[in-house]
């Protein structure tokens, strides 16, 4: 068997398109592949199997993007190669540290995980949580309907939000108190949000919200939940998520998909307390790492 590795230029990534899920197919042809490691393998001259990594070079750091290899050629040590060509390349340039994230939802990440294993990377750790649930089962739990708030607090449709309203909310952007960038609300795109996507105001200042996208007829991603921390209190969140759930009961929306951070405490503890005993199904994004 005439097995042949290949690091990709911009001539030869189309012959491997197929090994990579279709956002990173996005970012082989529209980012220099130079700032990319993919790796190629062949067998018998045809595309067989690929590792992509994206480079952080100020960090000397390095994060697995996807490895596949296809299935007739499984078993037989091509990907456990890939990764030791891609740590040899590493090495070769000075990087320090490569990283993978992956969700556990299918029985091939068993084999990921064993190869993650006889290279030396270290045990994967649970970083985030997934979850699905029907609306139908909340509705029976009672906690949507047990709170409210003062008076000097309000909800309303985050679609109603004033362009000037955007501009202060944009300015707030990594400012003590205020939110990171991957809570920003708006940075999903207005054309894929749901209306159930709400703001919450103090004394008539946005103080909050939880931006809600539309993944299908029958789907919605609680994709941005945020509270300025001078207004953190679990009653305020559980207010706010309780309405937009409403409003998705409302419409008929079926299933709901939001996930947490397992070292959010306070988010661990509402999940176990308010969710956990509707949830559907549940993933796990796992992390691991190693040191070169």
């Amino acid at each position: 068997m005439n097995i042949e590795y290949e690091f990709l230029k911009s001539d030869t990534v189309n012959d491997f398109l197929y090994f990579t899920f279709p956002k990173y197919r996005l970012v082989f042809l529209t980012e220099d592949v130079e700032t990319l490691c993919a790796i190629g393998v062949r067998v018998g001259k045809k595309p067989a199997g690929l590792i992509m990594s994206k480079l952080i070079p100020a960090e000397k750091k390095a994060v697995v993007l996807s490895v596949s290899v296809k299935s007739i050629h499984r078993r037989k040590g091509i990907a456990t190669n890939l990764f030791g060509k891609l740590e040899d390349f590493l090495l070769g340039n000075g990087y320090r540290t490569i990283t993978i994230d992956y969700i556990k939802d299918s029985k091939s990440i068993d084999y990921l995980e064993k190869i993650l294993a006889r290279c030396g990377w270290e045990e994967p750790e649970v970083k985030t949580m997934l979850c699905k649930i029907h609306y139908k089962k909340l509705l029976k739990s009672g906690w949507l309907t047990k709170y409210g708030l003062p008076e000097e607090y309000s909800i309303f449709l985050w679609k109603d939000i004033s362009d000037e309203e955007k501009k202060i909310i944009f300015s707030y952007e990594n400012k003590d108190g205020w939110y990171p960038h991957n809570l920003n609300p708006f940075t999903l795109g207005a054309n894929n949000q749901s209306p159930n996507s709400l703001g919450l105001k103090y004394n008539g200042q946005i103080i909050g919200w939880i931006i809600v996208q539309k993944l299908s007829k029958n789907a919605l991603n609680y994709a941005r939940l945020f509270v300025c921390r001078d207004f953190q209190d679990m009653g305020k969140v559980i207010v706010m998520l309780a309405e937009a759930i409403k409003l998705q009961a409302k419409a008929k929306i079926a299933y709901g998909f939001f996930s947490f951070d397992m070292d959010n405490k306070r988010m661990k503890l509402f999940y176990e307390k308010r969710f956990k005993p509707y949830v559907s199904k549940t993933n796990a994004r796992l992390s691991s790492f190693r040191l070169l």
